[in-house]
């Protein structure tokens, strides 16, 4: 089966294309048993655009529909895995993270938060590496949906 992960979600678009083509589920059924697909799979695929299709029955509606991957198969963001995520700000817990991952590779981040939580100053010191040197400055916009935006390096 096609493997969905968490901050992903997998849709399928048999029926767009069906009905751009003016092909009706029925007719297609039968056209499709014919190649090895099962009836109440087509049915389930057509009726839920979400539906976990096996990665054989992709291959075998592609060929049938003479369409690519991209056509019948598409792939976005989950965003429900974000909705927990606090607008305001970075969480310490995902400061500390991103510090420990950098400090593996010999960059040591200081960090300093200001304006409410919503603006925050990213700076490095020479560390291990006197090569690399980061001086930057990010806010988050909550207005829509939380953009994390770089505003000076």
């Amino acid at each position: 089966m096609v493997e969905i992960q968490d901050n992903e979600i997998i849709t399928n678009h048999l029926k767009e294309i069906l009905d751009e083509r003016h092909i009706s589920i029925k007719t297609f059924v039968d056209y499709a048993v014919r190649s090895g697909i099962s009836r109440s799979a087509i049915y389930k695929i057509a009726a839920n655009t979400h539906y976990n299709i096996q990665e054989i029955t992709v291959h075998k509606l592609q060929r049938l529909l003479g369409v690519s991957y991209e056509k019948l198969i598409s792939w976005a963001p989950n965003m429900s895995t974000y909705f927990n995520d606090n607008p305001r700000g970075f969480t310490q817990e995902n400061l500390e993270i991103l510090s420990h991952e950098m400090r593996d590779i010999g960059i040591q981040l200081h960090y300093q938060v200001y304006s409410r939580k919503e603006s925050m100053n990213v700076t490095t010191m020479y560390a291990q590496n006197r090569r690399i040197y980061l001086d930057g400055n990010f806010r988050i916009d909550t207005s829509g949906l939380p953009e994390l935006m770089a505003n000076q390096f």
